[in-house]
């Protein structure tokens, strides 16, 4: 690419019929100089895309950051409410056979009480015939002793 400055070092031959000289210096220097101002005008353009891209690329960075996270964040979201879960059914597995077992245990003390009052009720059925038995001999004694007496008196 030519610089401005090469616009300044051409030089042309000269000829009997060409261009003037003066008019050909007048011209380049006028296109040396429009070229400077495009030229410069072309750098800091490509400096302003430069820095565009290195700001697209600091966006796009923060996007991809900002992307990972998200799907770390959804994840971990994911992981915390599946472990909620868990931990829910666990407990709700835990309460359930609590219940069972207490359950359980409410049945067995109710055939346990059961029995009990069978056994309890045997055995006032028993010992009130025995304390019938007993009154009756009592009672047969008493009889055999009144009647001694009213044979002795």
């Amino acid at each position: 690419m030519l610089s401005p400055a090469d616009f300044g070092r051409v030089k042309f031959r000269r000829s009997l019929r060409g261009y003037t000289e003066e008019d050909v210096d007048n011209f380049l220097l006028q296109v040396a100089q429009d070229y400077e101002k495009i030229f410069q005008e072309n750098q800091l353009l490509k400096k302003r895309i430069e820095q565009r891209d290195k700001k697209i690329q600091t966006v796009a960075e923060m996007e991809d950051s900002l992307k990972k996270t998200l799907v770390s964040a959804q994840r971990t979201s994911t992981e915390i409410r599946d472990d909620a879960q868990r931990k829910a059914e666990i407990i709700l597995r835990e309460a359930e056979l609590n219940a069972e077992r207490v359950v359980e245990e409410a049945r067995q003390e109710v055939k346990d009480l059961t029995r009990r009052i069978r056994s309890l009720r045997k055995h006032k059925k028993q010992i009130s015939l025995d304390l019938k038995e007993v009154i009756a001999r009592y009672q047969h004694l008493l009889e055999i002793e009144n009647e001694e007496e009213k044979e002795h008196s």
